[in-house]
């Protein structure tokens, strides 16, 4: 298997998912799935993305490395799948808003199950955190990613936690670190060119962007 990406290995070594079922959602290449079959003692990886091209063409790939009792693919919406409670859901590479979608739909089938949650989204962070805390999923942990000049937010979330989800973030920032400043930054500035200098999320930002001057 060729070399993945530095958010790739982050993301798969922060799961705990020995003996496991997981589900890698929208997983274009499969590169996070693929490496935990490689790398991890996981039960079976599911593989979903709703482009039959993409999953003929994984298929393939996969029946050289692993044996069939180890992964499935399914080419379907994700919205569609149907997850058994204990299974590890990964949602990567989606902006914040799909992500929502997805979480609201396996949440009506799985309930306040013990099945974990891996999301690792682009954008509107702060939306998709509200609606996991106001959902009663708990964080188990956070992490701030940085890869090729990209800066990601990984989120790793159940209902069998016991803390609750920090609306920007608390455990993943290290200021030390100068691709996080320039994250919170970045953060800052998209709220002010929205105009939305009032809102609830800028307002947090800006205390904790303002705690770093004392």
């Amino acid at each position: 298997m060729k070399k993945v990406s530095k958010r790739i290995e982050i993301i798969a070594n922060i799961l705990e998912a020995e003996d496991k079922n997981v589900w890698d959602l929208c997983c274009d290449h499969g590169q996070l799935g693929s490496y935990l079959l490689e790398n991890k003692n996981v039960r079976k990886v599911f593989f979903v993305d709703r482009v039959p091209k993409i999953m003929d063409s994984l298929e393939k790939i996969l029946n050289h490395s692993f044996s069939k009792e180890r992964f499935e693919c399914q080419t379907l919406d994700a919205h569609e799948i149907d997850p058994t409670p204990n299974d590890v859901i990964t949602i990567c590479g989606v902006g914040g808003q799909l992500a929502i979608s997805l979480m609201n739909a396996f949440l009506k089938k799985l309930k306040e199950s013990e099945s974990t949650y891996l999301i690792c989204a682009h954008y509107h962070m702060y939306d998709l955190r509200l609606f996991l805390r106001d959902n009663h999923l708990k964080l188990i942990s956070e992490k701030l990613i940085e890869d090729q000049g990209r800066m990601y937010e990984l989120l790793y979330v159940s209902h069998m936690g016991s803390e609750e989800i920090p609306l920007i973030g608390s455990k993943m920032w290290d200021f030390s670190n100068l691709h996080h400043i320039r994250y919170l930054d970045k953060t800052l500035s998209h709220y002010q060119k929205k105009g939305h200098q009032e809102s609830a999320p800028y307002l947090l930002y800006k205390n904790l962007k303002d705690s770093l001057k004392n």
